[in-house]
């Protein structure tokens, strides 16, 4: 399995018809580093309606914890986002990654794009 860092790419731009702003995903590759500063806007819900986050009930990520703890690498008073899952919708197709471990050189996520699901799965 290749787990090389790739690329989502992401464009907001403003609808002429209805004056609207949308989001357009254009590439969504398969494992993504997401920022942490991204994350966090989202989560606080500022300026990035069309990303929501769902973090686990239990466990790592459920909760802030101490550096260390689970082993995790966040910075100490930050959110901790491991296995939250992070849903994208776009005007033409919506994504899901599901958050890895924290890269503090990066100060990003590792995430993992989740299966499409369908209607009946």
């Amino acid at each position: 399995m290749d787990n090389t860092v790739g690329e989502c790419w992401i464009k907001k731009y403003r609808n002429i018809i209805t004056g609207q702003d949308e989001l357009r995903i254009t590439r969504a590759d398969p494992h993504v580093l997401i920022a942490d500063s991204i994350l966090r806007a989202a989560f606080c819900e500022i300026d990035h309606p069309e990303i929501t986050i769902r973090r686990p009930t239990e466990g790592h990520g459920s909760t802030g914890h101490s550096v260390g703890r689970y082993g995790c690498r966040s910075l100490l008073g930050r959110i901790c986002f491991y296995d939250s899952l992070v849903t994208i919708t776009g005007t033409n197709i919506t994504v899901t990654y599901r958050i890895g471990d924290y890269d503090p050189t990066r100060d990003g996520w590792a995430a993992m794009l989740q299966p499409r699901r369908t209607p009946g799965n």
